[in-house]
């Protein structure tokens, strides 16, 4: 499934996995560390690029952030964005960079792949990080598509890093999944970061991984919406880390 190969362009290495006829691209961190790696998994509007800071802040771990498909330089097919696509594209990344057991980091959207993912392969689960995201895979209204090519994320327009046509296409091909239960069978450590100023992660959804999740850490940034960057670009990649190294030291 996966087919590696890649160049490295100062500490931060770029490489390639086949899944079917997509390439999939993926930007990864090499130091030379022990222990799980980190399998970071965008949002819907960013791409790998968006999380330089977020590789290099979680040395000395080795991090991949993987751009799905019709996102950044990965192939943009016309169809085929449903649930199993997205799950194929990290494990063809996961694959091709030769990773083991590793905490998967998702933010927004990318959490619905991330878990997927996560679930499929629960003993290859260290941790699961979710960036203001609910449990669940949800479907936006066909409306949306207009919006989300017209926005400005971060100072890009969200089309640089995904066409109107693949947003539209994963939309089309979206279903409605919860993984709650699942979620609850996982037994792992899971931290939940959620912007207190009009995030995604109300306090009725946090309740509800509250009630999942035996071992969880809510974390609530105050003065952030749904951009946990903002206005501290700082904030998340810490926040992360010190989850990492605590889960990391539970289990030595």
């Amino acid at each position: 499934m996966g087919e590696a190969g890649g160049s490295t362009v100062g500490a931060i290495g770029t490489g390639w996995a086949v899944h079917g006829e997509v390439r999939v691209h993926y930007l990864e961190a090499r130091p030379e560390g022990r222990g799980p790696a980190v399998l970071i998994v965008p949002g819907f509007g960013e791409e790998a690029a968006d999380h330089h800071e977020l590789l290099a802040a979680l040395a000395p771990r080795r991090a991949v952030a993987v751009d799905l498909r019709g996102r950044g330089p990965s192939t943009a097919p016309p169809d085929g964005y449903r649930l199993e696509g997205h799950v194929g594209d990290l494990e063809a990344a996961a694959t091709a960079a030769g990773l083991g057991r590793v905490h998967v980091v998702t933010y927004s959207r990318g959490t619905t792949y991330g878990l997927a993912w996560a679930l499929a392969h629960p003993d290859r689960v260290a941790s699961i990080t979710i960036g203001d995201y609910p449990a669940a895979q949800l479907v936006p209204p066909a409306s949306w598509v207009d919006k989300a090519a017209r926005r400005i994320w971060r100072g890009r327009p969200m089309t640089d890093r995904m066409s109107r046509a693949s947003m539209a296409a994963m939309v089309n091909d979206a279903v409605s999944v919860e993984f709650w239960d699942a979620l609850a069978g996982l037994a792992r450590p899971v931290q939940v970061i959620r912007g207190g100023n009009g995030g995604m992660v109300d306090d009725t959804t946090a309740a509800r991984y509250a009630s999942a999740v035996a071992d969880l850490r809510m974390v609530t940034f105050e003065s952030s919406g749904h951009d946990l960057w903002s206005p501290d670009p700082r904030r998340f990649p810490t926040t992360v880390r010190s989850f990492l190294d605590e889960v990391d030291r539970s289990t030595r």
